[in-house]
Formats: structure tokens, C-alpha cells, sequence
């Protein structure tokens, strides 16, 4: 019980840094290198997001191991901790702030530059020549693209600066809840207090509390730590949740249902009591008939119709089918007779 609890801990722990380090690196790379993320970046994230916290896992029982060190809570111990648990994730997580930060440094200096820019828009008179590079794109323009990727990732911003802000605390804590632990069994005389009152009282450790706060850290520091983690899952629940998830997790749950059990589509109360009752007119009650008067209808494309590449067929002319009389010749001596000039003073 204590190495389950102790190793799903320390998932959790790896796996709110892994990702949220990976969330931070997609945004930067969005924002200030304008790289596309796609299937290869989905591919490595899920690979590293994965792969190191179950790598830093098996490091960390191996070398430290876990066991109750906070009344009923497993943690892990402090012999070879910080090589394999808290530096690695402090790396993590430090690297996580350098990126957002640098992320939030790129959008206030492009903020400012589109503040000076001198064009009001890109479109009309002022749109680029042919003889300026296609990657030159002006303050405003950067300024655009910007504001619209932080608009569709601000949740993420956010749920990235909680759990970053979360760990560095946790971290930070219990490194120094082990360096006192340690101190105290280097030199016991720093809890010869605490021995004393425990002696006096009989054992009733509630009696002796004044006298442990050189030797542990303060209830009030470890419940903060303790409250801060459990309200990680709360924060990931409203800024990342969405209804489609729980739509699409309830669709795949009812396609691995068997088919009997799977809803079937409701017409009315009647329709499903008159099936029941005379299986033979349940087909051809209300909407039930299986029987479908639809008739294909297919396309054809008119003789000039200049939706496709090809030219229109022209029909060839022929005078005898229309109504047009044929050019009679003209007699000798009227070839310079001109019609509008006759009878004419």
C-alpha cells in the first residue's frame, strides 16, 4: 500500500511537470519561432511526457524508495532524493518558467513595436512590393498573430503558471523538511527539548508540540503544500475541461457496451409498446418501415456548362434547318446601286 501510494505521488508530480514543460515549449514555439506543431510534435510529447516520468519513477524507488514519513502518506526518502527526484524536477520546472517568460518578454516586445508602427493597416496602398522578402512581416501584423494565439491558449498560460508555481513550492518544502531531518540525526542534542517533554508527559506527543518547531516544518507550511496539490486536479478540471470530453469519453464507453445494452434510437412510447406486442406491423408502424421511396438522382452535366475544363460541344450549322434564306446573286448593273440613295433630289 505505502509503494503505490508513494509511486502514484510521484507520477503525479512528474507528470504536472513534463507536461506542463511541454504545453510551455508548443506555445513558444507558436509564438516567437512560428512553428507549426503538428503529428511529429504530438508524437515526441507523448513519448516524453510518458517516457521521463516513468524513467525518473524507477530512479527514484530504486535508488531511494518510499515509505511513511508524514503519518499515514508515503514520500520518498531522502538518501539520493535529490539527484533523482527533486533536481531533475526543479530542471524541469525552471526550464518551464525560462520558456513562458521568454514567451511573455517576445509578446510585450512585439506589443510595443506595433505601439510605433507607423502603418495603420496592411491592406490598401500600403500592401508590401514584390521586391521585399514574403517572410517580412511588420509589428502590427506579428502584433495580430500573437494576440490570437495567446487568446486561444491563455487557459493553458495559466494551468502552465499554477502547477510551475505549485512545484517549485513543494519542492522547496520538503528539500528543506529533509535537510532539518537530517540535522536532527547528525546532531540529536537539537531535539533534547523534545526528548524531555516526551519523557515528562508520558508519551503524549500533544503536549510537546511547542517544543518541535526547530526540528519539523510548521503544520501551517506542510497543510498549504498539501492543499495546493489536491487543488491541481480542480484547476485542470475548470481551465482545460471541456463538455466534448466528457461527450466523447461517454461515446466510447457505449461502443465497447454490447449491443444489447446499447441505446437504441427512440420514435415514441406507442411505437415501442406496439413492437413488442405484434412484432409483424413493427415495421411498418410510423417511421419503423424499413420500405424507402428515395430515388437516386443523378447529375448531368449540361452541353454548355463551363463548370468542367473542357470546352463546349458546338453543334455544326446547317442553313436548310433554320429559317434564313440564302444570298441571292446580284444582276449586272445594279452592283453600285445603293437603296438609301434612291428617289432622291
Amino acid at each position: 500500500m505505502c509503494g503505490a501510494s508513494g509511486t502514484l505521488l510521484l507520477l503525479g508530480g512528474w507528470c504536472g511537470v513534463m507536461w506542463a514543460f511541454l504545453r510551455s515549449l508548443s506555445l513558444h514555439l507558436q509564438i516567437c519561432w512560428q512553428v507549426l506543431v503538428g503529428r511529429r510534435f504530438m508524437i515526441f510529447s507523448q513519448a516524453a511526457g510518458w517516457g521521463i516520468p516513468l524513467l525518473g519513477i524507477i530512479l527514484a524507488l530504486v535508488f531511494s524508495g518510499v515509505s511513511f514519513r508524514f503519518g499515514p502518506t508515503c514520500h520518498i526518502n531522502h538518501k539520493y532524493s535529490l539527484v533523482h527526484l527533486w533536481i531533475p524536477l526543479l530542471i524541469f520546472a525552471g526550464a518551464t518558467v525560462i520558456l513562458t517568460f521568454a514567451t511573455f518578454g517576445y509578446c510585450v516586445k512585439v506589443y510595443l513595436a506595433s505601439l510605433h508602427d507607423s502603418s495603420a493597416s496592411t491592406e490598401g496602398s500600403n500592401l508590401p512590393t514584390y521586391g521585399k522578402s514574403i517572410r517580412t512581416v511588420s509589428p502590427r501584423q506579428a502584433y495580430r498573430r500573437v494576440r490570437r494565439v495567446i487568446a486561444l491558449q491563455w487557459r493553458g498560460i495559466a494551468i502552465v503558471l499554477i502547477i510551475i508555481a505549485d512545484v517549485i513550492f513543494f519542492s522547496v518544502v520538503f528539500v528543506f523538511q529533509d535537510n532539518v531531518v537530517q540535522s536532527v540525526a547528525k546532531d540529536p542534542s537539537l531535539a533534547k527539548d523534545w526528548i524531555i517533554c516526551l519523557i515528562a508527559a508520558g508519551g503524549d506527543k500533544s503536549q510537546c508540540f511547542n517544543h518541535a518547531g526547530s526540528i519539523i516544518v510548521n503544520e501551517a507550511t506542510v497543510s498549504a503544500v498539501v492543499l495546493l496539490l489536491a487543488l491541481n486536479g480542480i484547476w485542470l478540471l475548470f481551465l482545460l475541461g471541456r463538455i466534448s470530453m466528457f461527450a466523447g469519453w461517454c461515446e466510447l464507453f457505449v461502443s465497447h457496451l454490447p449491443k444489447s445494452c446499447r441505446q437504441k434510437e427512440f420514435v415514441s412510447v406507442d411505437a415501442c409498446y406496439e413492437t413488442k406486442k405484434q412484432p409483424r406491423i413493427s415495421r411498418s408502424y410510423e417511421m419503423l418501415s424499413r420500405d424507402s421511396s428515395l430515388v437516386t438522382a443523378q447529375y448531368h452535366v449540361p452541353p454548355r456548362s463551363f463548370s468542367s475544363p473542357r470546352a463546349p460541344q458546338t453543334a455544326p450549322w446547317d442553313v436548310r434547318k433554320t429559317y434564313t434564306q440564302a444570298e441571292r446573286p446580284e444582276q449586272p448593273g445594279q452592283q453600285d446601286m445603293n437603296p438609301l440613295g434612291m428617289n432622291t433630289i
